[in-house]
C-alpha cells in the first residue's frame, strides 16, 4: 500500500533534494524523552514489546517505510514524489517482529543518548525504519568506568543542565532482539533519601525515548503516543488480544491511515467576494510582519547540536503561574517576552527595528472529520501545523536600580502584546485560509508543483472552491497596490519558539497509578546554524529548553543569550 506523503500544510517545510538524500538521514528527525519511576515488572521486555506492537498497530504510519524514486528530483510528476510504503502485517507474530525491530533497550545517560541521536552516525532512524522506541536506564558510575565512558553529571533538580557528551554506549542487542524472560536491566539508580517508602523502594528509574522524523507527525503525536504507551504498559495484555485487534482491521486499513490535513480542513471560501477578502487579509497580515534582527550565524565547524534546559521547582512554577495570572497573561505569553528582553539586552544597535520570532499553531481544533467514528478510528500521527510571527520592540527602558537592567513592567507589557497578537490570529475567520496559502507556499519553495488546497471533494457548482491558482498568494506587487510602502522594510525572524503549554493535560497519570512521571522534553536534530527555543509545564514544573548548533554561531553568543534568559527569569518571574 503506497501512501502519498502530503505536501503543503502536512509536510516538513524544507525537504532535501531527493537525489542527494541518503537512506539513513531523515531531515528534522526529532525525539521525545520521558523519565519516570516504575516497578521493574511493568518494563519487562515482553510486556514492552507487546504494548509497543499494539501502539504500532493503531498508528500504521510508524510501520511504514519511505520510498524515494530515482526520478523524484526536478519533476512535477506526483508518482515520482517520495511516498510512504505500508505493508499490513499478516498476523500477530509478524507485527511483534516489526515491533522488535523498532525497539531497543539501553544503558546510557540522557546526555549520551541526546548526543548520539543528534550528532551520531549512523542515524537511528531512516527511510526503511522511521521510528524507534528506546527504554533506557542510567548505568552507575562504576559501570561507566568499567566501559571506559565518562560519567556525565546531570543538572540539578531545579537548575540548568547541558545535554552533551562523548560517544554513547547504547547496549542494544544486535538487530534490536529481545532477551527472553530476563530482567530489563540491573538498576543503577537508588531510590534516594526522599523515596524510602516501600512503594518507592520497589520502583526503578527509567528513560523512554521515542524517535521519529518531523514529517511523520508534530510534537502532539509524540506526547500522546508516550502517554498511550504507558497506559498500555499498565494494562495486562496478551498476544491473543493483539491478534484480535489485528483481525478487526482486516480490509479496513484505510480507516486507520491518516488523511491529509488539507482534506480535513474546512472548505476554502466559496464566493468570489469571500476569496478576495481572504486574500486581502493575508496580504495585510504579511505587511505587519516586520523584523530586523537575526542571529550571529558563523559556521565554525561540523554541525554539533546541544540541548540546554532550565527547570523551575514546583514552588517556583506555582509562583510564576500566579504572577502570570495576576498580569493577565499565560506562561506562553511570558516566554515570548522573556526571549525578547533577553535578546534586546544584548543589543548595541538596531533599536529602531522590532524583534520577530515565529511559532507554530496546531490546526487540529479546526479539522472536520467525515464522522465521529472516522475521527475515532483514524491515527493521530500526522502533521497539522501552521505558523505565525510575534513582533515585539527591541529597545529596553533603562533603570538606575542595580538589581534590574530594565523595569519589570516591560516584560509584562510585552507579554500582553504577545497575548493580543496571538488572540487576533487565533480568532480570525481567515485563519484556515491563511494556513492553506502558507502550506502551498512551503510546498512551492520545496520545489513541488502548485497543488490544489481546496476541499478534498470536487464541487462543480458556480460557488465551488477556487482553483489552486486563486488560492495561492497573489504576486508581491499586489501588496503595494493595496497598501503602498514608501520603502522596503525587513521581515526577518530571530528564532523559532515551540510552546506546548501544560502537558499534564496529555499525560493523565491516573491511567497508570504505579508509574511516577518525572520530566519530559522534545527536541529535533538541527541543521547547520539551526536553533529552537522550547517551553512547557509538566508534573507541576515549568521547563525551558534550547536546542542549537554549537558550531553555527559566533563564539559565546548563544551561551550569553541563554544566560540573559536565566537572568530575566530570575529577576522578573521568580524575583531573585
Amino acid at each position: 500500500m503506497r501512501i502519498p506523503r502530503h505536501s503543503g500544510i502536512s509536510s516538513y517545510s524544507s525537504p532535501p533534494n531527493p537525489k542527494s538524500r541518503t537512506p539513513t538521514s531523515l531531515p528534522g528527525a526529532r525525539f521525545l524523552h520521558l523519565s519516570f519511576l516504575a516497578p521493574p515488572d511493568l518494563l519487562a521486555p515482553e510486556r514492552v514489546q507487546l504494548a509497543w506492537a499494539t501502539l504500532l498497530l493503531r498508528h500504521p504510519l510508524l510501520l511504514s517505510s519511505v520510498v524515494v524514486p530515482d526520478n523524484a528530483a526536478g519533476t512535477d510528476d506526483v508518482l515520482a514524489e517520495p511516498v510512504f510504503r505500508f505493508a499490513p502485517p499478516a498476523n500477530a507474530a509478524e507485527l511483534l517482529a516489526a515491533a522488535r525491530e523498532r525497539l531497543t533497550f539501553a544503558r546510557c545517560t540522557k546526555a549520551e543518548f541526546v548526543h548520539r541521536y543528534m550528532n551520531g552516525e549512523p542515524r537511528s532512524v531512516g527511510d526503511r525504519k522511521i521510528c524507534l522506541l528506546t527504554i533506557a536506564q542510567s548505568p552507575g558510575p562504576s559501570a561507566l568506568a568499567e566501559e571506559g565512558l565518562p560519567a556525565v553529571a546531570a543538572g540539578g533538580a531545579d537548575g540548568d543542565s547541558r545535554r552533551e557528551a562523548g560517544p554513547s554506549a547504547l547496549a542494544a542487542p544486535a538487530g534490536g532482539s529481545l532477551p527472553n524472560r530476563q530482567p530489563l536491566l540491573p538498576s543503577g539508580v537508588s531510590p534516594g533519601a526522599s523515596q524510602q517508602s516501600e512503594e518507592h523502594a520497589r520502583k526503578e528509574s527509567y528513560d523512554l525515548y521515542l524517535c521519529a522524523p518531523h514529517f511523520s507527525g508534530d510534537a502532539l503525536p509524540l506526547h500522546q503516543s508516550a502517554h498511550d504507551l504507558l497506559a498500555l504498559l499498565a494494562e495486562p495484555r496478551s498476544v491473543a488480544d493483539l491478534q484480535h485487534e489485528l483481525d478487526q482491521l482486516a480490509g479496513r486499513w484505510d480507516e486507520r491511515l491518516p488523511r491529509s490535513v488539507e482534506a480535513l480542513l474546512p472548505p476554502a471560501p466559496t464566493s468570489r467576494l469571500a476569496r478576495a477578502a481572504a486574500q486581502v487579509n493575508y496580504l495585510q497580515s504579511q505587511e505587519r510582519e516586520v523584523g530586523g534582527h537575526v542571529l550571529p550565524r558563523q559556521q565554525r565547524g561540523p554541525m554539533k547540536t546541544v540541548l540546554l534546559e532550565r527547570g523551575f521547582s514546583r514552588a517556583e512554577t506555582t509562583a510564576i503561574l500566579a504572577l502570570c495570572k495576576k498580569e493577565r497573561v499565560s506562561a506562553n505569553h511570558a516566554v515570548f517576552a522573556l526571549v525578547d528582553v533577553a535578546w534586546a539586552n544584548m543589543l548595541e544597535s538596531g533599536f529602531d527595528l522590532p524583534i520577530m520570532n515565529y511559532t507554530a499553531l496546531s490546526l487540529r481544533p479546526y479539522l472536520t472529520y467525515p464522522s465521529a467514528e472516522a475521527e475515532k478510528n483514524m491515527s493521530y500521527w500526522f502533521v497539522a501545523l501552521t505558523y505565525f510571527n510575534i513582533v515585539l520592540p527591541s529597545f529596553l527602558p533603562r533603570v538606575t536600580c542595580a538589581q534590574h537592567q530594565f523595569p519589570e513592567s516591560t516584560l509584562w507589557e510585552r507579554a500582553r502584546s504577545a497575548r493580543d497578537q496571538i488572540g487576533r490570529i487565533t480568532r480570525s475567520r481567515f485563519l484556515v485560509h491563511r494556513a492553506r496559502i502558507m502550506g502551498a507556499q512551503r510546498a512551492e519553495r520545496a520545489g513541488k508543483a502548485r497543488v490544489p488546497v481546496g476541499s478534498a471533494v470536487p464541487m462543480e457548482s458556480e460557488d465551488s472552491p477556487a482553483p489552486a491558482s486563486q488560492l495561492l498568494p497573489p504576486p508581491s506587487d499586489a501588496l503595494a497596490a493595496i497598501s503602498p510602502r514608501k520603502e522596503a522594510v525587513p521581515s526577518k525572524a530571530l528564532m523559532g519558539i515551540s510552546l506546548m503549554g501544560n502537558l499534564d493535560k496529555v499525560y493523565l497519570a491516573d491511567q497508570y497509578p504505579d508509574i511516577e512521571l518525572l520530566d519530559v522534553a522534545t527536541a529535533s536534530r538541527q541543521k547547520a546554524g539551526g536553533i529552537l527555543f522550547l517551553a512547557h509545564t509538566f508534573a507541576g514544573r515549568m521547563w525551558l529548553h534550547m536546542a542549537y548548533d554549537e558550531n553555527g554561531f559566533a563564539p559565546g553568543s548563544m551561551e550569553r543569550f541563554w544566560e540573559e534568559v536565566g537572568k530575566a527569569s530570575d529577576a522578573v518571574l521568580i524575583g531573585k
